[in-house]
């Protein structure tokens, strides 16, 4: 059943405890992974000013910018990713706001044919807006390995 035909989307939906933050996690998650960026603009705030940080450049500022950079890179650097949501999110909410944070793995094909399988973290900033929870403010990192101590 469709939006259309009566069922109201978990993003639409009013939700009190820690499923259903975790739930919206999960969501956004496999919409990133699908390439498609009509199923992840829908969890995000739209304002100017909001700052989102991904892998890499540094940052983003405003949705826009972070849209357009992630529709060259399904374009144009990858040709599949797979993630694997680690057992360990923890939710803690205040009012009208709430953090996700958890680890997963990617499996990602570059354009070249490159394989990318590393483990990463994930941390989602949710606004209640109006009737939704939006995305404010999102951090995607990669572990770097350091060198030993000698």
């Amino acid at each position: 059943m469709n939006k259309d035909e009566g069922e109201q989307s978990v993003v639409e939906r009013l939700g009190e405890d820690d499923d259903f933050f975790k739930d919206l996690s999960i969501q956004l998650t496999f919409a990133w992974e699908s390439m498609d960026l009509s199923k992840v603009a829908k969890f995000f705030s739209k304002e100017s000013d909001l700052m989102f940080f991904d892998a890499a450049p540094l940052k983003y500022i405003g949705w826009e910018k972070y849209e357009k950079t992630s529709l060259e890179n399904f374009t144009y650097r990858f040709t599949h990713q797979k993630f694997k949501i680690y057992d360990d999110m923890i939710v803690r909410r205040s009012g009208n706001l709430a953090v996700t944070a958890f680890t997963l793995h990617l499996d990602v094909t570059k354009t070249d044919g490159e394989k990318i399988d590393t483990d990463g973290r994930v941390t989602y900033v949710w606004e209640k807006q109006g009737d939704q929870w939006l995305i404010v403010h999102e951090h995607v990192s990669l572990p770097q390995v350091l060198p030993p101590i000698s």
